[in-house]
C-alpha cells in the first residue's frame, strides 16, 4: 500500500475494554424471631367496649329494663311521637319533590325527611345487628336506603323509608288493636264490687275478693263474680255470656255467673270462684289462648316463609356482585338487587292470616262461641258429619216424673227409694228423682257400696237392700227379668234385691228450634246427621224421626259411643272430620275422641272449657250452625289473605327482577296489598 489508509470500520480489529466490576457487597439480613407464644400474651382488641358503645347507642329512646331483641324494637310502636314523625316527614317529603331543585342541592334537602323516617330505624337496623339478624327488616330497608343514595335516587330512598315506617305503624296499631279487643271482653266484669262484711257493705277490688265472701248486687248491676244466691229472687241476663237472649230466674241456691246483669231485685251471693277463675276470665283466657295460636296449614307454610327474607338477601347480592359484574351493567342490577332487599323487608306476610283469625276467636266470643285454636276452626270448617247426644242437647235434660208403675210396692215408697239410691248422682234423672220426692243431693253414710255405669245406671247397696235404677241395659247385665214397658218417654227400671220392683216415666222436652237447627246445618254443607243415646229405641226413633236423623244408635254405653265414633271415622268414606255435640259431663271422653269436640250449653261447666275444642255457651241449638258459619268463614278468609299476600309478592319479584316496575311501584303495591288483606281479614262478614 503506497499510501496511508485508515482502516474500514467493517476491518477494524475488536477493541476489549476491561471495565472494573463493582464488588459485591454480602448483605447480612436478620428477621427476628417470631414467638408465637409472645404473641398471645399480646394485648386483644376489646371488643367488649365497642359492643357496649354500640349497644348504648342501639338503645336510645328505649324503655328502661328491656334487654335482648325487646331493647331493638321502638319502631313497633304505635304512639304519637312516631305517628307525628312519620306524617311530617311525609308531608315535607311532597313539598320537597314540588320545589324545583336539583343536583347536590336536591339531594341534601331529601336527607332531611330521611333522618327524620329513619332515626328509629337506623337504631333498630343496629340492634339487629348486634342481635346477628342479617335479614332484620330494618337492617334490610337501610341497606337499601344506601344503595339507593349511591345510585343518586334519594327521592326513592325517602319513599321506601316512607313506607317502610308506614307499614310499622300499621302493625302496631293492629298489635294495640288486638289488645283492646281482649280487654273489651275483659271489661264485662265490673271493676268494683260491694262486699258485705261485719262493719255493714264497702266497696272493694272485684280482684281481691276471695271465694265464700258475700257480695250484694243491686238490680240493674253486673254480677262481678260466680256464685250462689244467699238471698233474694231475680232474673239475670246472661246474654253478654252466650251471645244469644238468654234470662236465668234465680232464687235461694242458684248459680250465677259474672257478666251476668241482675235485672230485678237485689241479691246476695256467696262467692265460689276467684276473680281469675270466673266465666269470664276463662272466656278471655280462652281468647287469648285461641289468639296465640297458629294453624296447622299457617305453621307449614311459615316454615318455608322463614327462609325466604334470607334467599331474597342472597339473591340480591348474587345480583349485585356477580351478575353486575359479569354484565358490566351495576347501575341496573344494583337497581335490581335492591328490589330484592325491599321485598325481603316488607314484613310478616302472614300477618293478615293471623288477624284473620283472631278477628273471627273475637267475634265468635261476643257470639258465645269460643274455639280453642285455630286448628279448631279448619278441621269444624270441613266438618260433614255430626252427631249428637240427645239428653240435654237435642232435649232440654230437664226430666219432669210423669208416672209411676210399681210391683209389690207403693208409687211414693217406689220412688223413694229410687231417689234415696240416686242422691249421690249428678246425672239429670238423678235430679229429677231427687226433685220430685224432695230429696237434695248429700252423702248418706247407710251407702255401703255405689256403682255407677255411665249409659246404664247406678247400682247401690244401702239401708241392708241391694238396690239397681237404670234403664233395661242395666237389668240384663244383671241377669234380672223385667217387664217391657209400652210407655212412652224415658223409663227408668228399678230393682231391689234382685227382683223387679217396677218403672218410673220421665219426659224430657225438645230443645225449642231443633228441627230448624238441623236443617240449618244441612244447608252448610252437613252432608249426615247422627244420634247416640243410652235411651231405649221406643223413646229415641221417634224422636229422630221427627227431626230427620240420617243415623241413630240407642242403648248405648259411654264405651259403646266411642266405638260408634271410631265406627263412623272409618266407614264414612272421606277424610272429613265428625264432630260430636253434647252438654253432658259424662261425654268427655266421647269430646276428647271426636276430632271436634262441642261442649253444648257450656257455661255452667268449667270442665268442658278444657276438653272440648268448641264451646257453645248457650243452650239454643241455632247456635251450632252460627258457630259452623263463623268457621267456614274464618277458614275461607285466612286461606284467601294468605293466597293473595303470597301470589301478589311471587307476582311483583318476577315483575320487579325483568324491569317492568321500580322500586317505587314494588314498596307501594306491597302496602297496599298488605293493607287491602288487613282491612279484609279485621271486617270479614
Amino acid at each position: 500500500m503506497g499510501k496511508h489508509e485508515a482502516p474500514r470500520a467493517g476491518n477494524r480489529p475488536a477493541q476489549r475494554r476491561h471495565r472494573a466490576e463493582p464488588e459485591k457487597k454480602s448483605f447480612d439480613l436478620k428477621l427476628p424471631e417470631i414467638s408465637f407464644s409472645k404473641l398471645s400474651q399480646l394485648p386483644k382488641p376489646d371488643w367488649t367496649r365497642l359492643r357496649e358503645g354500640l349497644e348504648s347507642i342501639a338503645k336510645i329512646g328505649v324503655t328502661p329494663g328491656k334487654s335482648g331483641a325487646a331493647a331493638h324494637q321502638r319502631s313497633y310502636a304505635f304512639n304519637k311521637l312516631h305517628v307525628l314523625l312519620t306524617a311530617g316527614a311525609a308531608l315535607l317529603f311532597f313539598l320537597l319533590w314540588l320545589l324545583p331543585t336539583s343536583g347536590t342541592l336536591r339531594f341534601l334537602l331529601y336527607l332531611i325527611p330521611l333522618f327524620l323516617l329513619g332515626f328509629y330505624t337506623v337504631l333498630d337496623a343496629l340492634g339487629e345487628l348486634l342481635d346477628r339478624k342479617i335479614t332484620g327488616r330494618n337492617l334490610l330497608v337501610c341497606v337499601s336506603v344506601l344503595g339507593l343514595l349511591i345510585l343518586k335516587q334519594p327521592r326513592a330512598a325517602v319513599f321506601v323509608m316512607l313506607i317502610h315506617r308506614v307499614m310499622l305503624l300499621l302493625e302496631a296499631y293492629l298489635f294495640e288493636k288486638r289488645e283492646t279487643m281482649r280487654e273489651q271482653i275483659q271489661s264485662m266484669i265490673p271493676a268494683v264490687a260491694v262486699v258485705e262484711t261485719e262493719g255493714g257493705l264497702e266497696q272493694r277490688d272485684s280482684k281481691s275478693i276471695l271465694p265464700d265472701e258475700v257480695v250484694f248486687v243491686p238490680a240493674n248491676e253486673i254480677i262481678p263474680l260466680d256464685g250462689i244466691v244467699m238471698d233474694g229472687v231475680s232474673c239475670v241476663d246472661a246474654s253478654a255470656l252466650t251471645g244469644t237472649p238468654t234470662t236465668l230466674d234465680v232464687a235461694e241456691n242458684s248459680h250465677v255467673y259474672a257478666g251476668c246483669k241482675n235485672l230485678n231485685k237485689p241479691l246476695k251471693i256467696r262467692v265460689t270462684a276467684a276473680y281469675e277463675d270466673s266465666a269470664v276470665s276463662r272466656m278471655v283466657r280462652r281468647v287469648k289462648t285461641a289468639s296465640a295460636s297458629v294453624s296447622g296449614r299457617s305453621a307449614r307454610v311459615e316454615k318455608v316463609l322463614n327462609y325466604l327474607p334470607l334467599a331474597l338477601f342472597v339473591a340480591g347480592l348474587i345480583l349485585i356482585f356477580v351478575v353486575s359484574i359479569a354484565t358490566r351493567r351495576y347501575r341496573l342490577w344494583l337497581y335490581r338487587g335492591l328490589i330484592l332487599f325491599v321485598l325481603a323487608a316488607m314484613g310478616d306476610m302472614l300477618l293478615s292470616n293471623r288477624m284473620a283469625y283472631f278477628t273471627g276467636f273475637f267475634n265468635a266470643a261476643q257470639e258465645g262461641i269460643l274455639f280453642r285454636d285455630a286448628d279448631a276452626v279448619d278441621c269444624f270448617a270441613g266438618t260433614d258429619m255430626m252427631a249428637f247426644s240427645k239428653t240435654g242437647t237435642i232435649t232440654e235434660g230437664r226430666y219432669t216424673v210423669a208416672a209411676i208403675y210399681p210391683v209389690d210396692y207403693e208409687e211414693r215408697d217406689l220412688l223413694t227409694i229410687a231417689a234415696l239410691a240416686e242422691c249421690q248422682s249428678t246425672h239429670p234423672i238423678a235430679r229429677a228423682l231427687r226433685e220430685a220426692c224432695g230429696i237434695e243431693m248429700h252423702h248418706r253414710s247407710d251407702i255401703t257400696m255405689l256403682e255407677e255405669t255411665p249409659g246404664r245406671g247406678i247400682h247401690t247397696l244401702f239401708g241392708g237392700r241391694n238396690v239397681y235404677v237404670g234403664n233395661s241395659s242395666l237389668l240384663i247385665d244383671h241377669s234380672i227379668a223385667f217387664d217391657v214397658p209400652s210407655h212412652k218417654g224415658t223409663v227408668v227400671h228399678v230393682a231391689i234385691d234382685n227382683r223387679y220392683a217396677g218403672c218410673i216415666v220421665l219426659n224430657d222436652r225438645m230443645r225449642d228450634n231443633a228441627f230448624d237447627a238441623i236443617e240449618e246445618l244441612r244447608v252448610l254443607g252437613l252432608r249426615a246427621a247422627v244420634m247416640l243415646t243410652g235411651d231405649v229405641q221406643s223413646m229415641a226413633r221417634p224422636l229422630a224421626s221427627s227431626l230427620n236423623f240420617d243415623i241413630v244408635k240407642c242403648e248405648l254405653s259411654n264405651e259403646a259411643k266411642i266405638d260408634s265414633l271410631r265406627y263412623l271415622r272409618q266407614s264414612k268414606g272421606n277424610s272429613a272430620p265428625i264432630s260430636y255435640v253434647s252438654s253432658k259431663r259424662e261425654d268427655q271422653p266421647l269430646l276428647q275422641e271426636a276430632e271436634v269436640g262441642i261442649a253444648f250449653a257450656a257455661l255452667t261447666d268449667e270442665q268442658a272449657m278444657d276438653d272440648a275444642s268448641i264451646q257453645v255457651m248457650s243452650g239454643n241449638l241455632r247456635s251450632l250452625s252460627k258457630a259452623l258459619l263463623l268457621a267456614k268463614r274464618i277458614s275461607f278468609a285466612a286461606l284467601l289473605d294468605m293466597a293473595i299476600t303470597l301470589g301478589s309478592s311471587a307476582v311483583l319479584l318476577v315483575l320487579g327482577l325483568t324491569g317492568v316496575i321500580s322500586i317505587w311501584l314494588v314498596a307501594l303495591l306491597c302496602l297496599l296489598i298488605r293493607v287491602g288483606t288487613l282491612v279484609h281479614a279485621i271486617y270479614f262478614k
